[in-house]
C-alpha cells in the first residue's frame, strides 16, 4: 500500500468456540494454525498493523510471538464482534485511514482477495469496502476512519450489518468469484470442509 494510506487490521478472536472444543483460530491448517495463516496472508498483502482480540492472551502469545502483532485481552469479556472491534480501536495509537475486520473463524482469506479489496478501497477510501457473491456480502470488510465514531457508539444489536444499513450509499462492493467469502467456520464439519478445500487447492 502507498505510505499515504494506512490500515489497521482487527481480528476478533474472543469467542468461546464451544462447538469446536478449542479456539477456532488455533486449529491446525497446512502445518500452522488458522490465525497464523491469516496473519501471513495479511502481511503478504502489506497489512502489518494487526490487532487480535482474545480472552486467551497467554495461549495466543505462545503461538504468535514471532509475528509482531498486538494481542488485546478485554478487561471485561466481550459478548459480540462489535464489542471486540471497539476494544481493538481503543488500543489504536495512531491515526489510520481505515480498519479491515477479519473474523478469526474466516479461514478462506487469500492474497488475491485482499489485493482486490484494497485496490477498490484505494480508489475511493471514503467508502466502506466489502466483497460480494451473488448479491451477498462477505468477509473481510474495510471500514474508513470517518465511520469509527459510529462503530464506537452504535450497532450494539445489529453489528456490522447495522453499519451497512445506515450507510447504504457509502459502500463499495467488490464482486468475488465464489461463495468462499460468505463462509464462517462454526462447527467441526465446517472445519473438515475447509481442510478438504485447502488440500485440493494445494494440488
Amino acid at each position: 500500500m502507498p505510505e499515504a494510506l494506512s490500515l489497521s487490521v482487527v481480528i476478533p478472536a474472543a469467542g468461546d468456540s464451544s462447538r469446536m472444543g478449542k479456539p477456532k483460530a488455533l486449529l491446525p491448517a497446512n502445518g500452522k494454525t488458522i490465525i497464523e495463516n491469516q496473519i501471513l496472508t495479511l502481511k503478504e498483502a502489506g497489512l502489518n498493523n494487526i490487532f487480535i482480540v482474545t480472552n486467551r492472551r497467554e495461549t495466543f502469545a505462545r503461538k504468535l510471538r514471532k509475528y509482531n502483532v498486538q494481542l488485546i485481552c478485554p478487561a471485561i469479556k466481550t459478548k459480540s464482534m462489535i464489542e471486540s472491534i471497539r476494544c481493538a480501536m481503543a488500543h489504536f495509537r495512531r491515526a489510520f485511514d481505515g480498519m479491515m475486520v477479519v473474523p478469526s473463524d474466516f479461514p478462506y482469506l487469500n492474497t488475491r482477495l485482499l489485493v482486490d479489496i484494497l485496490s477498490k478501497f484505494k480508489s475511493n477510501n471514503g467508502k466502506i469496502t466489502v466483497p460480494v457473491y451473488q448479491g451477498k456480502r462477505g468477509h473481510p470488510v474495510i471500514i474508513p476512519s470517518r465511520f469509527f465514531d459510529a462503530v464506537n457508539s452504535r450497532f450494539d444489536c445489529s453489528g456490522i450489518r447495522g453499519l451497512y444499513s445506515d450507510y447504504s450509499d457509502d459502500i463499495n462492493e467488490v464482486e468475488w468469484e465464489d461463495d468462499s467469502i460468505l463462509k464462517n467456520m462454526n462447527t467441526k464439519n465446517d472445519y473438515e470442509v475447509y481442510i478438504t478445500w485447502l488440500e485440493k487447492s494445494e494440488k
